[in-house]
């Protein structure tokens, strides 16, 4: 198993010859066999370790493990962890994840608190966070490198704070985090640059673009891409370039460069001695697989998702899963195999929700990080000030009364400059209010809509049913009546049987039982059928699935919007054929209403028009929809409404639990 995020805490020492390295061995068993009770012996055995470690890894271990034993019988728990830990870090070096994790655990029993001895803890904190990552304990291993960095800030061992910083970001992304992970690998970025660490600047420059990408910064995330791979090349190590080329080719994916994005990906994929993560396979084959989909070659997109789901579910990020299996649902739609393409959506169904609601705590965390960093900035810079604020107070003391004016002016100062704070904090503090005032004006408003909407539809069940129970009934009674009276009653009978007729219309028009029965697509279909009895040649086209994207209450509005949209049509237009079509595409619902009617002046009728537009306008507006009239007199009307269907709202399945 390749464990690409992060490296155990060791140290790596080179020589140059066998020779020397040799000399070096011999003088250091000779300090290890002459007795002694000070730490001479434990720091040669310490140096033999790092001698032997490449060399002679077996020899490193037994090194290791006498070190430790010799520091617990002398009482040197110090010396101990420093022992057990390297010990640890050697197994992992031979891929033996559980001796490397007990001695690692082993070294923290010795002293406890890894703040009692910092050099050493802050490396057994990283180790720990290395076997929670090969658990795939993310959240524990996030909590081991903060607790890392946090201990070398204030110790001042700073040594690894850029490698410490660098893995804490590669967590956050694989956390789905990217807003963490940016802001990580920028401070990771500017402490390397600060000691020329080229090759650590590389591989975080890496980094940071693929998060810049999902950050959307597709431009700014390729330049930072563009400088990583410069440093590779001019570096010598060719063999990082192919993952680079794979986040490149993702990057112009999201600028909508298809060609360049699927040459770029596939030709880091024929690499030679290739090594790549699941999570950067998995993404590099959802890119390939999406853009084949596009391009109507759904065989190949087919074997690129499923080859790369199974790296998606390696990688235990239920966001890629996700998206894998959306892919893959529409791709089996394209090829009618439609039990795959349902299983795959069925899975998408049941995941999105979590993954939303898993998107909004992030953001949360993310914030509530940020949150404590400025605490803790506030505190250092208000512990600053009082040191800065004693160390005056002290120097005003030799210097006497000669500098109390100067006192007094910086107080006058620092008295102007405080109420100038707590003025603009005033107005910060009144502007968040009306803004928040605005807010909650803005969602009364969409509350009160709702309700008014709601009304009415229980209030047209409620008179469809009257209409049908009551007064169709009643009517049909009359009728049975008047068939055995005199033929005078006939003409009467044939009104009735008209007004009969006109009463089940209206009754189905207000809330149509195809609507729970069928779904929006039924309801569409019998609407298409009535109006094709009336003497309108309509077509109707419906492309997807929209009864599996909306609930009751959205195919509802939907219904209602398209019901006053032909009633307009019937009574103004003139038309002799009409189109309707609902299309459901991927982040949106799709209708289109176009008639060859008489046509009328859009701009006008939009500024000033009636009941009907008005309540066409209004459900639109509880769709968070948009809605676009074109049309001119003498050239038809043509009406197009799109419902966002990229976030889970109240009328979306996402929103149903």
């Amino acid at each position: 198993m390749r464990h690409y995020l992060v490296v155990p805490f060791v140290t790596l020492v080179l020589f140059a010859t066998t020779s020397g390295l040799r000399a070096q061995t011999d003088s250091l068993l000779s300090e290890v066999a002459r007795p002694g009770n000070d730490t001479s012996d434990l720091n040669a055995l310490y140096e033999l370790v790092k001698l032997m470690m490449i060399e002679d890894t077996p020899r490193a271990k037994n090194y290791a493990l006498t070190m430790g034993r010799l520091a617990d019988r002398r009482e040197l728990p110090t010396w101990s962890a420093l022992g057990y830990r390297t010990l640890g870090s050697l197994h992992y070096l031979t891929s033996d994840i559980d001796s490397f994790s007990y001695y690692n655990a082993l070294a923290l029993s010795r002293i406890g608190d890894p703040a009692v001895a910092p050099k050493i803890g802050v490396g057994i904190l990283v180790n720990k966070g290395v076997v929670a990552i090969i658990q795939y304990r993310f959240d524990d291993a996030v909590g081991d490198y903060a607790a890392a960095y946090d201990l070398a800030m204030s110790s001042g061992y700073t040594k690894d704070l850029p490698k410490i910083l660098n893995n804490l970001g590669v967590l956050y992304r694989r956390l789905n985090r990217p807003r963490s992970a940016e802001r990580t690998y920028k401070l990771s970025l500017e402490m390397k640059e600060e000691v020329n660490d080229s090759l650590g600047m590389a591989a975080t420059l890496h980094n940071l673009g693929r998060v810049e990408i999902e950050l959307n910064k597709v431009k700014e995330g390729l330049e930072t891409l563009d400088r990583s791979a410069g440093l590779y090349v001019a570096l010598g190590h060719p063999e990082e370039l192919p993952a680079v080329e794979i986040s490149r080719g993702i990057g112009f994916y999201d600028l909508g460069e298809l060609d360049k994005a699927e040459s770029l990906i596939k030709k880091a994929l024929e690499a030679p001695n290739l090594k790549l993560d699941a999570f950067t396979m998995a993404n590099a084959l959802l890119g390939l697989g999406e853009m084949a989909r596009k391009d109507g070659r759904y065989v190949e997109a087919r074997e690129h998702l499923e080859e790369g789901l199974a790296y998606a579910k390696k990688t235990n990020v239920l966001a890629l899963v996700t998206n894998f299996n959306r892919s893959l649902g529409q791709t089996y739609q394209q090829l009618e195999d439609q039990e795959m393409a349902f299983s795959h959506f069925a899975f998408y169904v049941d995941t999105i929700e979590h993954v939303f609601e898993q998107e909004r705590l992030d953001v949360y965390g993310e914030a509530a990080e940020k949150f404590q960093a400025q605490l803790r900035e506030a505190e250092i810079e208000r512990q600053q000030l009082i040191i800065g604020q004693q160390r005056q107070r002290s120097q005003m003391l030799w210097l006497g009364l000669g500098l109390f004016a100067l006192l007094s002016a910086g107080t006058f100062l620092l008295l102007r400059s405080r109420l100038k704070f707590q003025k603009s904090e005033a107005l910060r503090k009144e502007s968040e209010r009306k803004a928040e005032v605005r807010a909650l004006k803005q969602e009364a408003e969409v509350n009160g809509l709702r309700s008014m909407i709601e009304g009415q539809e229980v209030e047209r069940k409620r008179v469809a049913k009257d209409l049908h129970d009551g007064l169709g009934g009643l009517l049909a009674t009359v009728k049975s009546r008047l068939a055995n009276e005199a033929p005078t009653a006939v003409a009467a009978s044939q009104l009735l049987d008209r007004a009969c007729t006109e009463v089940r219309r209206i009754a189905h028009n207000m809330m149509p039982q195809t609507l729970a029965l069928s779904g929006l697509s039924g309801s569409v279909r019998d609407m298409v059928d009535q109006l094709n009895l009336r003497g309108l040649e309509t077509e109707l086209e419906i492309v997807g699935q929209p009864d599996l994207r909306l609930n009751e209450d959205g195919q509802a509005m939907i219904l209602r919007i398209l019901q006053e949209l032909t009633h307009n049509v019937m009574k103004h237009a003139q038309a002799n054929k009409l189109f309707l079509q609902l299309i459901d595409q991927p982040n949106q619902l799709m209708l289109t209403v176009e008639d060859d009617g008489i046509g009328f002046d859009a701009t006008r009728e939009s500024a000033g028009g009636g009941i009907g537009l008005e309540n066409i306008e209004s459900r639109v507006h509880y769709l968070n929809g948009e809605i676009q009239y074109d049309s001119s007199p003498g050239h038809g009307t043509t009406v197009t409404l799109t419902v966002p269907l990229d976030k889970p709202t109240t009328f979306s399945n996402a929103a149903i639990p």
